[in-house]
């Protein structure tokens, strides 16, 4: 029960993570748009504009084809078929966390104990790595 409550809390903490990182890339930087949209209680999405045309879209969801992680999709789906990275929680003696499986060249985060602000970092930096790597900053 507790690491269930701990992975619900870190989605909500995750949510509203990219609700106001989306708001400040908009107001920070101009021809940037950032919408967040939430699909329901256990998914939403994540989409950057420049200039009108989308740059980046993320899909983060509980549950799918992993079991009760909490997952990321590079593009926009209501399946739970595929992904890109996932995050799990786990305990110690000492306290809750989550593990990423480290499936994406990026995430160097493997085997790491992730906060709740961590893990919304590490997700957050999926989604900004197609701008990163198109030099569109």
């Amino acid at each position: 029960m507790d690491k269930d409550r701990f992975r619900d809390e870190t989605f909500e903490y995750i949510s509203r993570y990219f609700d106001n990182s989306l708001s400040e890339l908009s107001e920070r930087n101009t021809g940037y748009e950032g919408v967040f949209r939430r699909v329901d209680a256990n998914r939403f999405f994540a989409t950057i504009y420049k200039d009108g045309q989308d740059v980046a879209r993320a899909t983060i969801y509980m549950g799918g084809i992993l079991g009760s992680g909490i997952n990321y999709i590079q593009g926009q789906t209501t399946t739970e078929s595929s992904l890109n990275e996932s995050l799990t929680v786990d305990a110690d003696d000492q306290s809750l966390y989550l593990t990423s499986l480290g499936m994406s060249s990026f995430v160097h985060a493997r085997g790491q104990k992730l906060s709740q602000e961590g893990a919304a970092e590490l997700l957050w930096g999926l989604v900004m790595q197609p701008l990163q790597q198109r030099s569109t900053w």
